[in-house]
């Protein structure tokens, strides 16, 4: 693998072989131990040359990046046929030549696998015994067979049976890797898009409403995609729907679904002013396509700022809670219900509070309540109730006491416990204008 972090190409690896044996066509040239300068042979001194020439032309090929079929079966023959060539023409003393064979299987090896291996060392073998057959004395020839019987050519499949090995592991290990490259990069880019479709169907900035202060926390678990949904439904200037969510299932199912669950909840809010109604036949609704490894807890509320009050109720999720006027009194809604898609017909209960001017109502999902510190202590919901009380009492608006209740939340907790996405929104009755 190079430094771009990727694996080298054919032309490059071909081209790391032909600067190798450019180095080795030049040792064998000049190097006493394997040419005998004291008999020189005009036959071996031309067959270098070819060497180097042929050497030339593929260093040339490969640097302007050319490729012809079976390269590199050709390229491995012609190598074979070159030692050959240097055993024969130096005669008794071509043994001397026999280790290049080994060189010529390694790079069989890398080249083609086990198959590579075995064969290049079985036709470095036979060609290896017919250059030796082909010497005219009988004398060296008796000798030098059983020396290649008995050591080389044994030593030459031994090394071919370990560099199969070797190439074998390496050809698993590059296809997993490759494999591994292209499932992240795969999974990133859905990541990627998933969050693009993710932002576009989130609402914008919050409205602004004339007798209502809002203030919303969103942070994700991590890099994936959110799960946390939420939603503010001005009917009218005194009539607001809130809407916080959890849509749970699989990365690409979920986004489909997003749309889905959001044209859903919205045309069930103008038709009826009731929270349990509408959790009732959104249910209805998204049963059949939620189904079977999906479903979306989901807390929606009312606010009626004509007759100041407060209706809600909750599917499968921690009812909103109330920190009533300057007392910073805490009011837990007592609601309670199923998830949205786990049955086709649910009724849900639905609660009313009366609401005074300076009240706060503060919505959350469970990744606020459900993280935890690094003894594995949970945030809870009775301390988030405590510390939203603590924080109104600095007569914060809005958004700087969502904002607060997340920085109390990520001082407690632990880079690990937070699991699920955060979301906290904050509605405040201010008191009316003097």
């Amino acid at each position: 693998m190079n430094r771009a972090g990727r694996l080298p190409t054919e032309t490059e690896s071909d081209l790391a072989v032909a600067i190798f044996r450019t180095v080795l066509i030049v040792i064998v040239s000049f190097s006493p131990a394997f040419t005998p300068y004291a008999r020189p042979t005009a036959h071996l001194q031309i067959s270098l040359l070819l060497a180097g020439l042929y050497n030339l032309g593929l260093l040339i090929a490969y640097w302007r990046g050319l490729r012809f079929p079976y390269q590199r079966h050709i390229t491995i023959s012609i190598d074979l046929l070159l030692i050959t060539l240097w055993v024969f023409y130096s005669g008794p003393t071509g043994a001397r030549f026999f280790p290049l064979y080994y060189i010529t299987v390694i790079v069989a090896g890398f080249w083609f696998g086990v198959i590579g291996t075995i064969t290049s060392a079985a036709v470095a073998g036979l060609l290896y015994l017919t250059a030796i057959y082909s010497l005219p004395s009988s004398r060296d020839v008796e000798g030098l067979l059983s020396t290649a019987f008995y050591e080389q050519i044994p030593f030459l499949f031994l090394v071919a049976l370990v560099v199969s090995y070797i190439a074998d592991i390496q050809a698993r290990e590059r296809r997993g890797w490759y494999e591994a490259r292209i499932f992240l990069a795969r999974h990133q880019e859905r990541i990627r898009l998933a969050q693009k479709v993710y932002d576009l169907l989130q609402p914008g900035s919050l409205p602004a409403l004339p007798g209502l202060d809002l203030g919303v926390r969103f942070r994700p678990a991590g890099h994936a995609v959110a799960g946390d949904y939420y939603e503010i439904i001005p009917f009218s200037d005194d009539l607001v729907g809130i809407a916080v969510a959890d849509v749970a299932g699989k990365l690409e199912p979920g986004l489909v679904k997003l749309p889905v669950f959001k044209s859903t909840l919205r045309v069930a809010a103008r038709t009826t002013r009731s929270p349990a109604e509408l959790l009732a036949e959104t249910n209805r609704v998204l049963y059949p396509e939620l189904q079977p490894e999906m479903f979306i807890s989901l807390s929606y509320g009312i606010i009626d700022l004509r007759q100041m009050t407060f209706s809600c109720a909750v599917a499968g999720q921690e009812p909103p809670f109330l920190i009533r006027g300057p007392e910073r009194q805490i009011v837990n809604i007592p609601a309670s219900g199923i998830v949205l898609g786990v049955l086709p017909q649910v009724s849900y209960d639905e609660h009313t509070l009366q609401l005074s001017f300076g009240d706060t109502l503060i919505f959350f999902t469970d990744g606020v309540a459900e993280v935890e510190n690094e003894d594995g202590e949970e945030f809870g919901s009775s301390r988030l109730a405590e510390a939203a009380s603590a924080a109104d009492a600095r007569d914060l608006s809005a958004q700087g006491l969502a904002d607060r209740l997340i920085e109390l939340i990520l001082t407690f907790s632990s880079p690990h416990g937070r699991k699920d996405d955060m979301t906290i929104l904050v509605a405040k009755i201010p008191p009316p204008p003097a």
